[in-house]
């Protein structure tokens, strides 16, 4: 056990340098982490520290690093079978390359902006059909997430309701791809 808190004690002081905007002390901490987990064979906690780390290098600008992280988080998470991580990662790669996720919809430049990667995600689905606890089920995240989420939606595309939401994508199917939008420090993780 006490083996263990070696990488969990780099890794969460690396996340309050993060958030104090210590980007420098993050990434070196994180990295620490990364290597104490590797060498204790915890693919999971290896792939979650190369995960916060994509989202330092982010921050720092350094979108070759963020991707490098990010696609080191992936092969871990894989190898896992980790779902709800993949798909977390999946999301911060195709924030960075300014893609459309898989089932996210193209959004008009003023309201994909405000928009994040799984926030597209969720828009896509409720055009879909899923009711707020099918979409829940797809993104990892509980209904009331669900809710709060499809909230912000409405509000930064404007519409009011799933129908207005759905009307909505339909038209913007003909507009250019999401662009690279700020990273979601906040952005809900999977239990």
């Amino acid at each position: 056990m006490q083996v263990a808190v070696t990488g969990v004690e780099p890794h969460a002081r690396g996340l309050c340098l993060y958030q104090e905007g210590d980007s420098d002390g993050a990434a070196r901490l994180l990295e620490a982490a990364a290597e104490t987990f590797a060498a204790l064979h915890r693919p999971v906690e290896e792939g979650r520290t190369h995960l916060a780390r994509g989202r330092v290098e982010r921050r720092r600008r350094r979108a070759s690093a963020a991707r490098l992280a990010w696609a080191h988080a992936l092969a871990l998470f894989t190898e896992a079978q980790a779902r709800p991580w993949i798909t977390l990662v999946e999301d911060h790669l195709g924030a960075l390359a300014g893609t459309v996720t898989p089932g996210a919809a193209a959004l008009p430049s003023a309201a994909k902006d405000g928009l994040t990667a799984r926030e597209r995600r969720l828009a896509d689905l409720v055009r879909a059909g899923c009711t707020n606890e099918e979409a829940a089920q797809r993104i990892f995240v509980s209904r009331k997430t669900v809710e709060a989420m499809l909230s912000r939606v409405y509000r930064k595309t404007g519409v009011r309701n799933r129908t207005e939401l759905a009307a909505f994508l339909e038209l913007s199917d003909t507009s250019a791809p999401p662009s690279d939008s700020p990273d979601d420090p906040g952005s809900v993780r999977p239990a």
